[in-house]
């Protein structure tokens, strides 16, 4: 795997070098929940040395760590998932996004895992 947290502070658009611990915690996280999720994976299956073997294309786990690892990055300025945008009368909106840092990539996986 050629992505690293850095890839993903980049993703992120962070500059602030205080928060590259941080960063490199969410990444790591992320890069084990995903591995978990795809470990059940099902398809497509080659076969390397006579084992049957998914291979979920490498484009697309660097996807999934992303996405995940920005969302257990943005946590850490919404804990509880909300979050507020700005309304027509100059108000603002609160809005609850989801708690589940995986909710982003479920689709993704859904076409590898059968009981995702």
């Amino acid at each position: 795997m050629s992505l690293d947290w850095q890839g993903l502070k980049s993703y992120i658009q962070s500059d602030d070098v205080n928060e590259d611990t941080y960063i490199e915690e969410c990444f790591d996280v992320a890069v084990l929940m995903v591995d978990q999720a795809f470990s059940k994976a099902f398809r497509p299956v080659v076969i390397v040395d006579s084992v049957p073997t998914v291979v979920v294309p490498p484009k697309v786990l660097e996807r999934c760590y992303l996405e995940v690892g920005n969302e257990l990055f943005n946590r850490k300025n919404a804990p509880s998932g909300g979050t507020q945008f700005a309304v027509f009368d100059g108000g603002t909106q609160p809005v609850r996004g989801p708690r589940d840092p995986m909710s982003q990539i479920r689709p993704i996986i859904r076409q590898y895992v059968v009981s995702f």
